[in-house]
């Protein structure tokens, strides 16, 4: 089965090809019908992908393979093709899956330069041509920032690099930009949480593992009824796991190579472990009741899950979170690269036996 679609995979891009070289000459005699085809072959890649994923137990087909070549596709036949109506739906969904793999993988992506930030803007304006079928722009506007997170991790990344190999004295333009740009980031969290899910308050510390239950006394958000609707909400759960997700992410730019930071006097966005505490036993919760109560794609809570395991330090936090990602890989087993990884990291920080 996977050579036939991997064939059918070769057949959608050699078509992806023809038609984006039809529409950039202007060979096509109807350039209207040449665009819809570029969507038709994109979805096509798109699920293909997706099968991929359900059988590649080592992670390579997100990073590498059907996935990565579906954005590359979608990055070569431009925001144009996106526009129409069938272009704008298939890139509200392709864009979440692409910006996951970027956090999953801290790479860069096209979806940061501005003719695509600019038809991500164009998705969230009142009244645009898919907005009856696109309810989730709260999480369109979250997505938004999520992909500048990312970008900022790869530019922190790269300068964190050059100080290891060359250290500065004093802070520089760049170190400077990249702290600010960061407060910035954490401040459009902050503005995007009180307008969208302003009843959101921490989850109490607790050493037993958070579920839908005792969510409904320490979450006003989630009471017996609550829950329910959040559930039958997938887009305001998901945006849920995503924002307590990003938080972590954003913490963790600067936070893993804090001394870098403090040796150039740079005061930096990172957050407390209380909070960060918080924001994990959010995205245990909520995971688990999306995954039980939704028809949400399991793939969509896998950087979630690894972003929790990666600050996980009680042992029924990594029994959670490995339980759920068994979850996840009883449909894709590119969740077992996500077990591997959290394995190696598990091995390298110890478990917290008595925590305050």
């Amino acid at each position: 089965m996977r050579i036939v679609a991997y064939q059918h995979y070769s057949y959608s891009i050699d078509g992806l090809r023809e038609a984006i070289d039809a529409s950039h000459i202007g060979t096509s005699r109807q350039p209207r019908k040449s665009q819809d085809e570029i969507v038709s072959i994109l979805w096509t890649t798109f699920f293909l992908g997706i099968f991929e994923l359900m059988n590649d137990s080592t992670g390579h087909g997100w990073q590498q393979h059907i996935i990565h070549g579906t954005f590359m596709a979608m990055k070569a036949s431009g925001p144009s093709s996106c526009r129409s109506m069938a272009g704008m739906a298939f890139f509200a969904q392709a864009r979440i899956f692409e910006i996951s793999r970027t956090i999953l993988f801290n790479e860069p992506t096209f979806l940061t330069g501005p003719e695509w930030m600019a038809l991500s803007r164009d998705l969230s304006i009142k009244g645009n041509p898919v907005e009856t079928q696109n309810p989730w722009l709260p999480l369109d506007s979250l997505l938004d920032i999520m992909v500048m997170c990312s970008d900022l991790r790869v530019r922190a990344a790269t300068f964190i690099q050059k100080q290891q190999n060359t250290p500065d004295a004093e802070a520089t333009s760049e170190a400077i930009a990249i702290s600010t740009n960061g407060y910035l980031l954490r401040e459009a969290l902050i503005n995007w949480s009180s307008a969208y899910i302003p009843d959101q308050l921490p989850i109490n510390n607790t050493r037993e593992t958070p579920s839908c239950d005792n969510l409904n006394n320490d979450h006003p958000g989630f009471g017996p009824q609550n829950s329910h609707e959040v559930a039958a909400d997938m887009s305001k759960l998901l945006a849920r796991i995503f924002y307590a997700s990003i938080s972590i992410y954003l913490s963790g730019v600067f936070d893993y190579e804090l001394f870098y930071w403090q040796h150039l006097r740079l005061i930096v966005p990172t957050l407390d472990e209380i909070l960060i505490e918080q924001h994990l036993n959010t995205i245990l919760a909520l995971t688990e009741l999306g995954l039980n109560r939704t028809d949400l794609s399991p793939l969509l809570f896998l950087f979630p899950l690894r972003i929790a395991g990666a600050r996980s330090c009680q042992q029924w936090q990594r029994d959670k979170i490995s339980a759920l990602v068994a979850h996840v890989n009883k449909l894709f087993a590119v969740a077992a690269a996500i077990d591997n990884d959290l394995a190696t990291v598990w091995k390298l920080r110890a478990v917290v036996q008595n925590p305050m």
